[in-house]
């Protein structure tokens, strides 16, 4: 794959890469081919470059694997020792790995800037993040607050297999971090509440990015 960009290199134990989904000629194999055996050749490409990119994320940290099997629940199977995530857009296909011995769990997310419709702000933004949107000189708050809302779930879903809706969570942005509080009364309430929150903007790109330890 070509053209492979690093990014959140201010974040400490993690390795986050993005790259154009068009780079990727991966061929899938064993373990992963059943995942999409009925997909359509776009999502076959795209779950590919996403392989792709994952491999070459691993073998930055250390891990050198052939593949990336899909688990019953239809989350990446990573290493052992490995926390990860894997996003993509229409075009781009982006992951985060960390070592187990840094992060429990690492939740990450792509938007493009300008993807959330504003009609959708009500099913998203809690009434503070609305007042914070109509505040805010950021032309996308609403994509943004959206990719936060939905690292945060990547992140804890897989720790507590409980269902949260984006109105559960509320999330305050500071500069280029954020912080995401549970506003619900959930399981994963303390565990949202634990986590580390970070925003990069890249070549027409949200990415959020939740660590917890």
């Amino acid at each position: 794959m070509e053209n492979i960009k690093e990014i959140y290199r201010q974040v400490d134990n993690a390795t986050v890469l993005i790259a154009e989904i068009s780079r990727s000629s991966r061929e899938l194999v064993a373990g992963e081919l059943e995942a999409v055996k009925d997909a359509v050749p776009s999502r076959k490409k795209e779950f590919a470059a996403g392989r792709e990119i994952a491999l070459i994320a691993l073998a930055k940290i250390g891990f050198h694997e052939s593949s990336l099997p899909v688990s019953q629940q239809r989350f990446p199977v990573w290493p052992n020792g490995v926390v990860g995530s894997i996003s993509h857009t229409s075009t781009m296909v982006g992951v985060a790995v960390a070592p187990r011995s840094h992060y429990s769990s690492i939740g990450f997310d792509l938007e493009i800037e300008g993807a959330v419709d504003p009609e959708l702000c009500s099913v998203i933004l809690s009434e503070s993040e609305k007042q914070a949107a109509d505040e805010s000189p950021a032309a996308d708050f609403a994509t943004t607050i959206f990719g936060c809302k939905e690292a945060v779930y990547k992140a804890v879903n897989p720790i507590t297999s409980e269902y949260f809706d984006f109105l559960d969570v509320r999330i305050t942005i500071t500069q280029n971090t954020f912080i995401a509080e549970c506003i619900a009364d959930i399981q994963s309430a303390s565990i949202i509440n634990s986590g580390t929150g970070f925003i990069e903007f890249t070549d027409g790109l949200a990415a959020s990015l939740f660590l917890l330890e």
